[in-house]
């Protein structure tokens, strides 16, 4: 015995668009059959309309997209400069503590000598230098 269905067509498991669910319910009676064309011509103008927005708003996602791909590159640039200025600021530094832990050199300053030294002819600068010379003869 067939049976009888209470709405359109048997669906399937994948699922029906509502636009065939509609057509379904048109074919049966009148009134339905106009809501249905009613429905079909509001969706129609909604889709008309998104797809007139997204014609819009296209240039701007373009120069977004071109904004975001500058900046992108422009942080790596950045962070690639840092990275640069880290290593020759740590290169640097480490040629300091080599060149001080390898140096042989040794500096006397220039010192003060009391005036009866003065008075003798022994001023600073040469008990600096007789220091020097006597320090190198070690």
């Amino acid at each position: 015995m067939a049976e009888k269905s209470d709405g359109p067509a048997t669906h399937t498991a994948s699922g029906t668009s509502a636009s065939s669910v509609a057509l379904g319910f048109a074919a049966q009676s009148e009134r339905t059959a106009a809501e249905a064309e009613h429905y079909l011509r509001e969706q129609t103008r909604l889709a008309l309309l998104q797809m007139e927005e997204m014609r819009a708003e296209e240039p701007y996602k373009l120069s977004h997209f071109r904004l975001r791909r500058f900046s992108d590159w422009a942080k790596a640039a950045f962070e690639f400069s840092a990275g640069l200025l880290a290593l020759a600021l740590a290169a640097g530094l480490s040629y300091l503590v080599w060149n001080a832990a390898n140096s042989n050199d040794l500096v006397i300053d220039v010192f003060q000598v009391p005036p009866e030294l003065a008075a003798r002819g022994l001023s600073g600068p040469v008990i600096a230098a007789k220091l020097s010379d006597r320090i190198a003869a070690i």
